[in-house]
């Protein structure tokens, strides 16, 4: 008997993985999780993108930062030069929690790439600025990192790069409300499990 070759059917095995019309050719889903499983893919290649350009200025520069340092060092680079760069902006900017910048922030200033001062007004709140050392950084590993998105991004018209700024950034709020989701299942899951009745052994 021939083996059944990846097809409709094969896509269709466990149920629809989406019910949102614009997402389905008629009744199958093929076309959403080949797109999904791009995403997937994306992801990968981004952070394995970050991580080889870290490796390069290592290798290349003798600097040796980690990629979400480095991340973090070119986000503050393009933040608001009159307004004091605080650890809350640039995690709002990037998307990540405030500790994953404190993080990568205490990676700088151990680097000599950031100082760290106080505020006047509240010894908790903590003020970043960068160093005459990160600009020289900058200046120099973004010769690199040009080629590499040049490469990465050719082909795209500036429309195409229109659609794309405006969906990727739909993608991502959109990120967040299913994480919201998946938070509220989770809590009406452990709620329903303490309500149920504790199994009792007994013997004959």
């Amino acid at each position: 008997m021939q083996g059944a070759s990846p097809g409709e059917g094969a896509w269709a095995r466990g149920g629809l993985s989406t019910t949102l019309p614009a997402l389905l050719d008629g009744d199958s889903d093929r076309r959403f999780r080949a797109f999904a499983h791009d995403l997937f893919a994306l992801s990968a290649s981004v952070e394995e993108i970050l991580r080889r350009h870290a490796n390069f200025v290592k290798l290349k520069y003798d600097i040796s930062l980690s990629a979400p340092a480095i991340t973090v060092l070119t986000a503050a680079s393009r933040m608001d030069p009159d307004r004091p760069l605080v650890t809350q902006d640039l995690a709002r900017y990037l998307r990540v929690t405030r500790s994953a910048v404190s993080m990568a922030m205490n990676e700088l200033v151990r680097a000599g790439m950031v100082r760290k001062r106080a505020s006047e007004h509240d010894q908790r709140v903590k003020y970043f600025e960068l160093t005459d050392l990160a600009w020289e950084t900058l200046e120099k590993t973004n010769t690199e990192k040009r080629v590499v998105n040049d490469t990465w991004f050719r082909g795209l018209s500036r429309d195409d790069f229109e659609d794309l700024t405006r969906l990727v950034r739909l993608l991502v709020d959109n990120a967040e409300g299913a994480l919201t989701t998946y938070t509220q299942m989770e809590l009406s899951l452990e709620q329903e499990i303490r309500r149920r009745p504790t199994d009792t052994a007994h013997s004959a």
